[in-house]
């Protein structure tokens, strides 16, 4: 994280901070960002920033991340190609602290919802909303769990 203030530049890790907020001009949205400890690997388990989607029964964590990818060209005869892409990458903040990647196809999400699946995807469909947009995730995810306030 890099804050300017009086034409200083000033670097922080997740280390060194607890919570920032951003307002982000492109969505039109605050977006929080907390520092908890997470394993990439092995045992040890490091401070990282995580955008809090939303928070409740299901609470729901993001990073991005760049990665490349292979995509056919529109124009058949140019094959395919390799772009650098922005993805979101979702985690899974459990009641006894520990964080989980989400590793998902589009369905899984309302797997996760149990018995209110049902009601939860009929009100994605019926607003329109796609778990494949991030802030779309965060409506439908937001509804699930005020069914349980």
């Amino acid at each position: 994280m890099r804050i300017c203030a009086e034409n200083k530049l000033e670097s922080y890790s997740a280390r060194k901070v607890l919570f920032f907020e951003i307002f982000d001009v492109t969505v039109k949205r605050y977006r929080p960002f907390y520092s908890l400890p997470y394993s990439t690997g092995g045992q040890y388990k490091a401070p990282v920033f995580f955008e809090l989607l939303e928070e409740g029964k299901l609470t729901v964590l993001c990073r991005e991340a760049l990665e490349y990818r292979t995509q056919s060209s529109p124009f058949y005869f140019y094959g395919t190609y390799t772009r650098l892409v922005l993805v979101n990458k979702y985690f899974l903040l459990k009641e006894n602290g520990k964080i989980e990647e989400f590793i998902s196809k589009r369905n899984d999400w309302y797997e996760m919802m149990g018995s209110k699946a049902d009601e939860v995807r009929q009100y994605a469909k019926s607003n329109k909303l796609d778990v494949n947009d991030k802030y779309e995730l965060g409506q439908i995810i937001n509804y699930y769990n005020s069914l349980f306030r």
